[in-house]
């Protein structure tokens, strides 16, 4: 089983979303000038004025057709940028989604591609990108301010699939932005409502010997989950631990913090672990950190019997510990956490810093969102922080030392879970 999972390599997941602040474009095309944000409807017409019905690739053909794809395109020949600040965004975009992309190794360029108008009733087919230009190998999608409903994006890859909102942050003023690998499959669902408006770019790595890819996890799952199920037949497997390759503290100790590697091999370990009827999880515990670390009784002493009370609910101290870890998992095993079906919270009522919580508002009361990253610098970071702190609220925060500004990262805390 291990020599299975050593063989997986990771690079990061295959989709990465993000908002931020508006950012001033200064975007100007050809035969209508400069707009302004938000788009409206009296803008967006003319915006659709200017742009032809948008095809798609079927091979080597370039088909129209309403029944598969229903949207205009601008080409970026036709798109001017005269904002300063419209090229240091670009690069912070590129800076966030790289780690996450699993590329941060590699050298890689957006390029400017088309303008694309949803009015209500256009939406787009699953599809995969074709590769528009050598080196292409995901797509970035910027989305401009402009009021809408609906127009979700879905991106499936390896039997997986990620659903991204471009509404909320295009109507709060806010630009927002997914990159996916271009082999993943997606679409555009229908708009309800309003218009959507965005800038679609290539992803291009510069020339170097190692491909960017994603990696397929689907052959490897298969083989864990036989090694599995064998080990279930003959009662091989008793409850045990397998080790990541990165350090982790409890806070971020998740799924989706994971890094390179550790990310796929715990995707596919525990989609394996599903397949054949086991239970696997993330976990951090004081007995996970003996069992691979201390092997010392000892070290329990250091803790004292009231930290030790915060871990296990009884020790029998004529056991061992190691038995006792055991029976922990068994028992954790036999009684699965379940996620809860809803996330939300409600928001503090604070009028000391109801600037603070009207930003967290959203994510608060949203039923799917557990992690909200606030990229600030430091002393609005530790404003918010501070906030946090001085509630009652199931919160945990922790300052994510890459790019800059570093990010704060509040995440809904594992209490809320057990109360619903």
């Amino acid at each position: 089983m291990l020599e299975c999972l050593s063989l997986i390599k990771g690079n990061g997941s295959f989709v990465t979303c993000h908002s931020a602040p508006f950012v001033f474009p200064g975007l100007s095309i050809q035969g209508l000038g400069e707009i302004a944000y938000p788009i409206n409807a009296l803008q967006a017409n003319a915006l659709i004025q200017e742009a032809r019905k948008a095809p798609y690739g079927k091979g080597s053909q370039t088909i129209f057709d309403d029944t598969v794809r229903s949207a205009w395109e601008i080409d970026a020949e036709n798109l001017h940028f005269n904002g300063p600040e419209w090229g240091e965004f670009l690069q912070k975009a590129l800076a966030n989604i790289r780690p996450e992309l699993g590329i941060d190794h590699h050298e890689v360029e957006a390029h400017l591609y088309k303008m694309l108008i949803y009015e209500k009733g256009d939406f787009f087919h699953s599809h995969r990108d074709t590769e528009k230009e050598k080196g292409m190998f995901g797509t970035l999608i910027i989305g401009l301010p402009s009021t809408h409903c609906g127009g979700e994006l879905l991106v499936r890859f390896d039997g997986e699939e990620k659903s991204i909102h471009f509404a909320e942050a295009a109507n709060n003023h806010k630009i927002s932005y997914v990159a996916f690998y271009a082999d993943c499959e997606h679409e555009i669902k229908p708009l309800t409502e309003g218009y959507r408006v965005c800038l679609v770019y290539n992803l291009v790595q510069e020339i170097t010997e190692e491909k960017i890819r994603l990696e397929l996890l689907g052959e490897h799952v298969s083989r864990l989950s036989t090694i599995l199920k064998e080990g279930k037949a003959s009662h091989r497997f008793s409850p045990g631990i397998i080790l990541l390759g990165h350090q982790y503290t409890p806070k971020n100790l998740s799924r989706e913090y994971l890094k390179l590697n550790d990310r796929t091999k715990a995707e596919a370990f525990i989609r394996a672990a599903d397949s054949a009827g086991y239970f696997a999880n993330m976990y951090y515990n004081v007995i996970a950190d003996w069992l691979i670390g201390y092997n010392d009784d000892a070290c329990f002493d250091k803790l004292g019997y009231q930290l030790l009370q915060r871990y296990f609910q009884k020790i029998n101290g004529e056991s061992s510990l190691l038995s006792f870890g055991q029976d922990h998992l068994q028992e954790r095993v036999n009684n699965r956490p379940q996620s809860p079906a809803n996330w939300s919270t409600s928001v503090p009522e604070v009028p000391r810093n109801a600037r603070l919580w009207k930003i967290l508002a959203a994510f608060l009361q949203s039923p799917v969102e557990q992690v909200f990253d606030f990229r600030r610098n430091q002393q609005e970071r530790n404003e918010l922080e501070s906030a946090i702190l001085n509630v009652e609220i199931d919160l945990l925060t922790e300052t994510i030392k890459k790019g800059s500004p570093y990010t704060c990262a509040s995440s809904k805390h594992r209490r809320l879970m057990k109360n619903k």
